[in-house]
């Protein structure tokens, strides 16, 4: 899957580098604001790549465990573990501990990925599973509503980072939205893609629905600003295990 081979590059970190711990700091504090949780709350970092957000909240005096599929973002995650801060690598469509966490975050549209739609469901069953009773988890996506209307019939702009030039395409098919990525390095032409399901606030509802959540709040951005379908730039969702 593209994701396997994209995640696990060094280029995928060096195109994403504005996504520094600051704006981590502040996405964290402000919904650990709104979640209130017990003190001895317990964590679960799902699709927690180098580990920002894990940090974050384990300076804040709670239990994390991270879980990423890269090899590569789990070793240097690992470099920070300490007392009550773990990592691991692993899928997130497979149970790590049953009925153990308070909170499972999913963070930076780290969903809908997969080839089989089927895939969403398990997953969502999965992170019910590993929920203790009344768990919550939040998951934050892309306003693809917003997402649609920006790329149109196709958007095209260019990213300078660390000397290189990306080159980033966009474009929408009958499922996804779609980005490609190329670029060259020591006269080495590069191509990654990037493809998430074009996931409404309507199929988002289904699917927790059918794995027995119930959605709690909606917001959409960083400072937990209220939903709107046509501006929000994220579709952020703070649901309850039943």
């Amino acid at each position: 899957m593209w994701y396997e081979k994209w995640f696990d590059s060094p280029f995928y970190h060096i195109l994403y580098g504005h996504r520094d711990e600051r704006e981590a700091k502040h996405f964290i504090r402000n919904l650990i604001n709104y979640l209130e949780p017990q003190p001895d709350s317990k964590f679960l970092d799902l699709a927690c790549g180098k580990g920002r957000h894990s940090v974050v909240i384990n300076k804040l005096g709670y239990s994390v465990h991270g879980i990423d599929l890269s090899e590569n973002s789990i070793e240097c995650a690992k470099e920070m573990e300490g007392e009550n801060l773990t990592f691991s690598v692993g899928d997130m469509r497979e149970c790590y501990r049953a009925n153990t966490f308070n909170y499972v975050l999913n963070l930076f549209t780290s969903f809908g990925y997969f080839s089989l739609w089927e895939d969403h469901h398990k997953t969502l069953q999965v992170i019910h599973d590993q929920l203790q009773p009344n768990g919550t988890l939040v998951l934050d996506y892309v306003n693809v509503v917003k997402t649609e209307k920006e790329i149109g019939n196709g958007l095209s702009y260019l990213i300078e980072n660390e000397g290189i030039t990306f080159n980033i395409r966009k474009s929408l098919s009958e499922n996804h939205v779609n980005k490609s990525i190329d670029f060259k390095v020591n006269d080495r032409d590069f191509h990654f893609s990037e493809h998430i399901w074009r996931l409404h606030l309507n199929e988002f509802t289904t699917l927790l629905e059918s794995t027995s959540f119930d959605i709690q709040t909606i917001y959409g951005d960083y400072e937990l600003s209220k939903f709107s379908p046509s501006s929000s730039e994220r579709l952020i969702i703070i649901a309850q295990r039943k």
